[in-house]
């Protein structure tokens, strides 16, 4: 391995991903009007580590965005992805 090769991205920590998951479906069911107060309920987290990972909503938002670009299309015959529980 090359010294000045970087290792690859760690995994997002569970609090991360719960919080990631938790904001999507609550903004495809109540859009991005949703309190964080429920987000975090909803992750099984407290407000505090949400804004501790993500600062505000705008930027949960861009996660929670960024998060389904990275999955694979889907053809119209395919079933929606799961909803996060």
């Amino acid at each position: 391995m090359n010294a000045s090769a970087k290792p690859p991205p760690a995994p997002p920590s569970i609090p991360v991903a719960a919080t990631v998951r938790a904001a999507r479906s609550l903004f495809l069911r109540e859009g991005f009007g949703v309190g964080m107060d429920a987000i975090a309920a909803e992750a099984g987290v407290s407000k505090v580590t949400v804004y501790n990972h993500f600062g505000n909503k705008e930027t949960l938002f861009v996660a929670v965005i960024a998060g389904a670009l990275d999955e694979p299309p889907r053809g119209p015959g395919d079933p929606p992805p799961p909803l996060a529980r």
